[in-house]
Order: structure tokens, then sequence, then C-alpha cells
């Protein structure tokens, strides 16, 4: 174990760019490790388990941005064929934005105002709003139990 945490130090740069596009899984198998050895030599060493965190989150915020990217400006992907002559033809497909996307991301981003069924919005709502309502009365009444058992067991002592 301690041979692999001295590897993975020596390999930093590697290992923090691995951590951007690649899972922990991955990254073991592109150090020959199992997942296990590389959870453990993380946990062993906090500061390479801070830069595969690190080389995560910037996954997830590259994600982030083409999921934006998709959702408001759709995507175009050009293709070459090259035929048996030797020309080639260029085809260009553009699709436009996702509207499923947008929901998607409305409902991960504002889960109170937006959800996949409509009804479920007004349910989440109501749930909301009776949560408020019991934390209101169950705080107050908390309290005075409290401070009846304390006032029973300050009693019991004297």
């Amino acid at each position: 174990m301690t041979n692999f945490i001295e590897r993975l130090r020596h390999d930093r740069k590697t290992l923090q760019e691995l951590a951007k596009t690649k899972s922990r899984e991955q990254i073991a198998n592109y150090y020959g490790v199992s997942s296990k050895t590389l959870y453990r030599a993380l946990q062993a060493d906090q500061e390479l388990n801070q830069i595969v965190s690190q080389g995560r989150a910037s996954m997830a915020g590259l994600l982030e941005q083409s999921l934006f990217h998709i959702a408001f400006h759709g995507t175009t992907t050009t293709k070459v064929i090259t035929h048996p002559n030797g020309t080639k033809t260029v085809i260009t497909e553009t699709k436009p934005p996702s509207s499923n996307l947008l929901k998607f991301l409305l409902c991960n981003l504002d889960p109170e105002h937006w959800q996949i069924d409509p009804s479920m919005t007004a349910l989440k709502k109501q749930e909301l709003k009776l949560k408020r309502q019991e934390t209101a009365i169950v705080s107050p009444a908390l309290l005075k139990l409290r401070s009846i058992k304390d006032y029973t067991k300050s009693a019991e002592r004297n």
C-alpha cells in the first residue's frame, strides 16, 4: 500500500488529469489496482484524496456547462463520407435545443417550483407548508415539555 501511495504522490499531475475525466474505478484500472486499493490509498493520504476530489468537481463543472450549452444551443455534428471514387461528402446535422433537458435542469435547480408532473408541484408545496406548520407547532411544545422535565428533575433532587 505504501508503495502505491508513493507512486500516486510521484504521479500527481497524471492523477489530477485522470480525475477530471475518469471514474475512480477507471483510475484504479489505469494504475493496475483494485477500486478498494485506490479507495484505501485516498483515505490514507488526504492530499491525494483532495486532488481526486478537485478533479471530480472540475469534471462536474464541465458536464454542467455542456448540459447548459446543449439545453440552450442544441448540438451540431459533422460527418465526412468518403465514396469509392474518392469524393467526399460532408453532412452537417443540427439538433435544436432540448426542451427535455431544460425541464430536467429546472426540476433539479428549483424543485420547489418545477416538477415533471405538475400535480407533484402542488403536492410538494403542500408538503413544505405542512412541514413549516408542524415545526412551528412542535417546537414550542418541545420547549414546554423540556422545561417540565427539567423542573421535575430539579424537584426530585430537592
